[in-house]
């Protein structure tokens, strides 16, 4: 994540961030330290670390989130939930995902 003393994201000046793959926000509270007016667009398709990353933005107005994955095809797919939530993905679960 960002330091403090790392102000190039600050310096950028981004009006904007997507977060994709979200998981519990924790990019997105990073970002919002460097820039809170910033608008920010998350999306999360976990529940359960959606409901924890919504439940700690609930009073930004500035933050959207959607429970939802995004892909660069329309179209449903299989989803392999780890027990480590940020590597849950559409890519087969195997011992470099668990270890």
């Amino acid at each position: 994540m960002c330091k403090p003393e790392q102000t190039w994201i600050h310096n950028l000046k981004f009006d904007t961030m997507i977060d994709i793959g979200a998981n519990i926000g924790d990019f997105s509270k990073e970002f919002r330290a460097f820039r809170p007016e910033a608008m920010i667009y998350a999306f999360e398709p976990l529940p359960t670390e959606y409901g924890q990353m919504i439940k700690f933005f609930e009073y930004d107005p500035r933050f959207k989130a959607y429970n939802v994955a995004l892909s660069d095809s329309e179209g449903e797919t299989t989803f392999n939930v780890c027990n480590f939530g940020p590597a849950s993905s559409i890519l087969e679960i195997n011992s470099l995902t668990t270890d």
